[in-house]
C-alpha cells in the first residue's frame, strides 16, 4: 500500500515571541515494513538533524528572531508492506532505566499494596493489563485534577 502524507503544524502566538525551539519528530525512517519513497520538511528556518535515544529522527528548529507564528509542513510518500516480518526490537535505552524510582514514582506502601493485590509473583502480560485496568478504575483520567508535580501516590490517593 502506498501512502501520501501531508501534515501541517501551525503555531500562532497571542504576542510576538522573541525566540523558540521546536523538537520535531516528523520524519519516518525505512524499516522492513515501510519504505520512505520521498520525504520533505518545510520549516521557517534551518534545523539540526540528529537521532533521539529511541532511534527516532529528530530535527531541532531554533528560531532566533521575533515571530508571531510558525508553520511546519512534513510531506512525502511511504510504501507499507503488511506481510513483511516485524523488525527486531532494539531500544537504544536500556529498559532498566524505567525501573528506577524518582521522587514522583517512588513505590509507597499504597502503590506496593495495589501491585501485590493485582499481580502474581511472576506476572505475565495479561496480569499487567489487568493492573492497568484496575488503575483506570481507581484513578480515571480527569483533565485538570492533577498536574506534572503530583506523585503517583498523590494521584492514587486523590482518585484521579
Amino acid at each position: 500500500m502506498r501512502l501520501i502524507i501531508d501534515h501541517q503544524t501551525r503555531y500562532h502566538y497571542a504576542d510576538v515571541v522573541r525566540r523558540s525551539t521546536q523538537y520535531l519528530r516528523l520524519t519516518p525512517h525505512s524499516t522492513a515494513r515501510q519504505q520512505i519513497l520521498s520525504w520533505e520538511l518545510e520549516l521557517p528556518g534551518e534545523a539540526t538533524c540528529t537521532t533521539d535515544g529511541y532511534g527516532n529522527i529528530l530535527h531541532v528548529l531554533s528560531l532566533e528572531s521575533p515571530h508571531e507564528g510558525i508553520l511546519i509542513r512534513a510531506h512525502g510518500e511511504v510504501e507499507i508492506c503488511d506481510d513483511a516480518p516485524e523488525d527486531e526490537e532494539s531500544s537504544l535505552i536500556s529498559p532498566l532505566s524505567y525501573l528506577r524510582p524518582t521522587p514522583l514514582t517512588r513505590p509507597t506502601p499504597a502503590l506496593q499494596d495495589l501491585a501485590k493485590a493485582c499481580l502474581p509473583e511472576a506476572p505475565a502480560l495479561a496480569d499487567l493489563q489487568s493492573l492497568m485496568a484496575r488503575i483506570l478504575v481507581l484513578m480515571p483520567y480527569q483533565p485538570g485534577s492533577t498536574d506534572a508535580t503530583f506523585s503517583a501516590d498523590e494521584a492514587l490517593a486523590s482518585g484521579s
